[in-house]
């Protein structure tokens, strides 16, 4: 694990980049990103500088910035910032406040190199592929777990204060005195072999609960809802309501539990404290999982109570994980 020598390097930071040749930016990709930023901040006591996309930022951001191509790395200002969910995400995360752009890995280096104080880049460009990429898995946890191997834990990934806030005051006006359950049902009908979410199991889960607990199941993403689900009593769109992406994540992060299917959000469940279950077609991804998982059904840095089911979701399966999630938070009617 050892993978830098940072000996006396007082002021020393790391830089997370993204290199878009190895696959596009995603959300659950970012955040596990930042997580293993705040890995390498506990190992060498840095200070994280920022995150940097390398690539066209017009065509993986939906930002608009003019790229300087030389050593320097262009920060995004406020203004693009905004206009990319995915940047807004990635800067309302603890520790994470600033985002650059650099069209080449190069460019990236040069800069680094002629920092007068120790910046180290993560992952590194001392190892890149054939095509000139950095030979790094973006969106698997294996870092993370043998982070947790060697140091026990590993750090738990946080909104910053305004995203907590609005979530709390939420869940206050919203759904007190009933408890808050996130749930995403990812419905991605262009992509079939993912793990979208059997609405039919789901609508008898949640006809089930409301006759057994008190609990409000707050419904994020952006998919399209079966409008059967939507008119339940203790079901609520949280998207009807104004929420967005970095509202939802904050939700996930103070709910008394998370609930759906393997996407990207689900990994600020996978990445905190709450208890949670997850749902992922058996056949997606599934080269990757049998390295992530082996035959278990939860990370290596898991929590009681923080499962990850590589089956299909049915109504006795979520109420099975539901009852044990509440006896777990020592819930009780």
């Amino acid at each position: 694990m050892n993978l830098y020598d940072m000996s006396g390097s007082d002021g020393a930071r790391v830089i997370g980049v993204w290199d878009t040749q190895v696959m596009p930016p995603s959300i659950g990709g970012v955040l596990i990103l930042a997580a293993e930023l705040h890995a390498l901040t506990m190992i060498y006591d840095l200070d994280i500088m920022g995150v940097c996309f390398v690539g066209q930022p017009s065509n993986v951001l939906s930002v608009s910035a003019t790229v300087v191509n030389d050593n320097t790395l262009t920060r995004l200002d406020r203004e693009s910032c905004r206009n990319s969910m995915l940047i807004s995400m990635l800067l309302n995360i603890q520790g994470i406040d600033n985002c650059y752009v650099a069209w080449t890995l190069n460019q990236v280096h040069d800069y680094v190199s002629s920092r007068q104080m120790p910046c180290l880049t993560w992952p590194g460009l001392d190892v890149l592929t054939e095509c000139g990429s950095i030979a790094h898995q973006y969106s698997t946890t294996i870092f993370l777990q043998r982070f947790h191997a060697e140091y026990g834990s590993i750090p738990l990934l946080s909104v910053k204060e305004g995203p907590m806030r609005w979530a709390l005051e939420f869940i206050e006006k919203h759904v007190a005195p009933y408890i808050p359950v996130v749930v995403h049902l990812k419905n991605d009908g262009c992509h079939s072999h993912c793990s979208n979410a059997n609405f039919d199991e789901w609508l008898a889960f949640f006809k089930a609960s409301a006759l057994r607990h008190k609990i409000k199941f707050l419904i994020i993403g952006n998919e399209e809802i079966d409008d059967r689900i939507r008119t339940l009593n203790n079901v609520l769109v949280t998207r009807d309501l104004k929420s967005n992406l970095v509202g939802e994540l904050a939700l996930i992060q103070v709910s008394a539990a998370f609930m759906g299917m393997s996407s990207g959000p689900c990994n600020m469940a996978i990445l905190g404290a709450v208890p949670y279950v997850i749902y992922k077609n058996p056949d997606h991804d599934y080269d990757q999982m049998c390295i992530e998982l082996g035959k278990n059904n939860q990370f290596s840095f898991a929590r009681p109570c923080q499962t990850l089911l590589r089956v299909f979701e049915t109504k006795e399966s979520l109420m099975y994980e539901m009852e044990n999630i509440l006896a777990y938070i020592d819930y009780s009617d």
